[in-house]
């Protein structure tokens, strides 16, 4: 898995809380300061997407939108 953290420009800055520790499911890493977004990327085959989200539905703070294989 490759985890992009990606600040929008001029949209301030990324703060990453927790850099010096094992990171747990569901655990903060950091936030972003007035917003931004969390790229990740996995291997073909090593995740499988949930199937009942669709576009226009909201998704809710840590629901799932894949499970690992």
């Amino acid at each position: 898995m490759i985890m992009a953290k990606v600040g929008a420009m001029f949209a301030n800055s990324i703060e990453l809380t927790h850099m010096d520790s094992v990171w747990q499911k569901g655990g903060e890493i950091g936030h972003f300061s007035f917003g931004s977004t969390i790229v990740l990327s996995f291997e073909k085959g090593e995740i499988a997407f949930v199937t009942d989200i669709a576009a226009g539905n909201r998704v809710k703070v840590g629901e799932a939108l894949a499970h690992v294989l």
